[in-house]
């Protein structure tokens, strides 16, 4: 295995763990909400629906301005997760460089809903910034103040 080959699946292992980190602070942040405790029925939903019921929540009983910066967080959060996916769900492909004997030029690629594939780019580059767009987000969570 290339030392390139060894420093992606590195950066992916991390970048993996943060996005369960976002997950794990996102449930907390509705059990929170409910008044249930962190190993509540919440935590077994899909983030996605975690994240509604954040919202959901919040709507009740929160200010209309911090609840619309919390929807703002939550874009956030739904968009780095859809990238995350993009890693952990796609096919992953290299191309093959019979001059360096190596492959190289990796992608995913993935089914999207209604037809039709989506292809991207793998680079250690993304994975790193992904990483530390799920850590940024997790502190903004684990931060979150309702009453400001």
């Amino acid at each position: 295995m290339s030392a390139d080959t060894s420093e992606m699946y590195r950066l992916m292992g991390k970048m993996v763990i943060s996005g369960g980190e976002l997950e794990f602070a996102l449930g907390m942040m509705a059990a929170t909400l409910r008044g249930e405790s962190w190993g509540s029925k919440v935590m077994a939903q899909p983030v996605s629906q975690i994240m509604d019921a954040t919202a959901k929540e919040a709507a009740k009983s929160q200010r209309p301005e911090r609840v619309a910066q919390w929807r703002s967080v939550l874009d956030e959060c739904r968009a780095a997760l859809e990238r995350r996916n993009q890693y952990v769900h796609g096919l992953w492909t290299s191309e093959y460089d019979p001059v360096a004997g190596e492959f190289g030029n990796r992608s995913t690629t993935r089914p999207v809903r209604g037809g039709g594939l989506n292809r991207q780019s793998a680079t250690r580059d993304d994975l790193q910034e992904l990483q530390e767009i799920f850590g940024m987000l997790s502190r903004t969570i684990n931060t979150w103040e309702w009453k400001a």
